[in-house]
C-alpha cells in the first residue's frame, strides 16, 4: 500500500488506519476523530493519546484468510 499525504486526502472519520508522524517517525493504528482545519487522531487501544501532527496515512491491510 502507498502512503497518502494528509493534505491531499483525509481518511474516513472513525475508521482505523495506519498513521505516520514525520516530526518524530511514529507509526500507529489510529482513527480520525475531528473534522475541519485541525485533524486529530486517537491511537488505537487508548482513550487519550492524541496525534495531531500526522503527515501521512494508509488503509489497514485486509486480515489473513
Amino acid at each position: 500500500m502507498e502512503w497518502i499525504n494528509i493534505d491531499e486526502e483525509s481518511p474516513v472519520w472513525y475508521k482505523p488506519v495506519l498513521i505516520y508522524c514525520a516530526n518524530n517517525g511514529l507509526m500507529a493504528i489510529a482513527w480520525k476523530h475531528t473534522d475541519g482545519e485541525e485533524i486529530d487522531f486517537t491511537v488505537f487501544g487508548t482513550d487519550n493519546i492524541l496525534m495531531d501532527k500526522v503527515t501521512h496515512w494508509q488503509p489497514l491491510p485486509k486480515p489473513p484468510k
